[in-house]
């Protein structure tokens, strides 16, 4: 599983591909790191593309990380050139048991 992680304005740590909100959150303009968590618009995908259902949310690393089983292996794309989103990460996988289980590598 690849998932991407960039740090929010108030130094949440979550899972997003895209760095603004225009394409995943109904046309929304601004950046993931311009922004509270608890202010980050819904997930609200374009015309044409997969549903979602009503109240998605962009979600923390730590919410995915209790998700993934350990069995499954884990890329972690460090999205924004930050020592502490860095730090954070790195945090939050030893916490989950993530790195000492060899099952996880990351980059950016």
């Amino acid at each position: 599983i690849e998932l991407d992680v960039w740090l929010t304005k108030d130094k949440q740590v979550c899972v997003f591909h895209d760095g603004t909100f225009k394409r995943m959150c109904g046309g929304i303009e601004g950046h993931i790191n311009d922004r509270n968590f608890d202010n980050l618009p819904p997930i609200v995908p374009s015309e044409g593309q997969i549903s979602t259902p009503d109240g998605c949310r962009i979600p923390l690393f730590s919410e995915v990380l209790d998700l993934i089983p350990d069995s499954l292996g884990l890329i972690v794309e460090v999205k924004q050139d930050s020592e502490e989103l860095f730090t954070k990460v790195v945090d939050l996988l030893n916490e989950h048991n993530r790195i000492t289980n060899g099952s996880t590598c990351w980059f950016s």
